[in-house]
């Protein structure tokens, strides 16, 4: 149960004064407790933190029994959850997600103390918080129990290389998404080459992904062939793409080298037809989804491809 879903018909039903969302109480006073489950902890297996709605993290803290959380979502917060999360037992923790976070207050030291503290912890999420690849490099050395990792619209241009190496080689990450706004050394590619549990890999609306990058990301990717586990690869740019048929053609040789590619999402781009028979023959029926909306597929293959 989510502590956002309790109505305003349950304060009805108990004879308490009627607010419209009990989170905004259970936020600003911890008094709380003594109203609704005197001596009591409100317990749930999700619980979601919003800064637009004046949460006052401590007094939640208070309110609830930390050690059932398995599931911690924040938006729109900075210092005031980041000097909280050290002092709670978080016992069952494995997913933690931040949105639109001040991680420039202490954000990146309160996510490495977490995951040194809380081995339970499988996917992390960082979404449009201000990080750069210091942080990154910080996180990926203390993020060995981690099997999904999101970084999307990270605020800067933030180039991603050997950051990334401590997180990839000392992890058994499967599924990660780095989205918007990203930029990626050449040895980035040979990194996710050598990892074999990923099976879920998303490079979407990263508008400096170029045809050379792909090639160099399958050549990488085809070198396990038929022992690789990736089964997704998300390249979409949806609109303003330049990936081209030479994309096509290096993503065919991936799945010609046996690669068991099922999903394959490349909207916004300017492949042709060319590369949509390409994907089907080479594909053998194994692919599940296809997604090459919004390229040029009613123009022939460009010259020279």
């Amino acid at each position: 149960m989510d502590l956002l879903s309790i109505s305003a018909r349950f304060l009805d039903v108990a004879g308490f004064l009627v607010c419209q969302d009990v989170m905004h109480v259970a936020l600003a006073r911890t008094t709380c407790l003594s109203v609704f489950r005197p001596g009591k902890l409100w317990r749930f297996s999700t619980l979601l933190l919003d800064g637009a709605k004046g949460c006052n993290p401590h007094g939640v803290f208070h309110a609830v029994a930390t050690h059932d959380i398995v599931s911690l979502r924040v938006s729109g917060l900075g210092l005031q959850i980041f000097k909280e999360l050290p002092n709670w037992q978080f016992d069952k923790l494995a997913a933690v997600v931040f949105s639109e976070c001040l991680f420039e207050v202490g954000g990146t030291e309160a996510v490495v103390a977490m995951l040194r503290r809380h081995t339970t912890i499988r996917k992390l999420g960082l979404h449009s918080c201000f990080l750069g690849e210091s942080d990154v490099r910080r996180i990926g050395e203390v993020a060995q129990t981690l099997r999904h990792l999101e970084i999307t619209e990270a605020g800067q241009s933030v180039e991603l290389g050997q950051s990334l190496q401590n997180l990839l080689m000392g992890s058994g990450i499967e599924t990660l998404l780095l989205r918007g706004n990203l930029k990626f050394h050449a040895d980035f590619y040979g990194l996710l080459g050598r990892h074999p549990p990923l099976r879920r890999l998303g490079l979407s609306k990263n508008e400096g992904l170029t045809d050379d990058d792909m090639s160099l990301l399958c050549q990488h990717l085809r070198e396990r062939g038929e022992d690789s586990s990736l089964t997704s690869i998300d390249v979409s740019a949806h609109g303003g793409g330049s990936l081209t048929d030479r994309s096509g053609l290096a993503l065919v040789s991936l799945l010609a080298a046996g690669v068991g590619l099922r999903s394959l999402h490349l909207n916004g781009h300017h492949m042709t037809s060319a590369t949509l028979v390409g994907l089907l023959r080479a594909g053998g029926g194994r692919l599940e989804i296809l997604d090459l909306t919004a390229n040029d597929l009613g123009a022939g293959p460009a010259d020279g491809d």
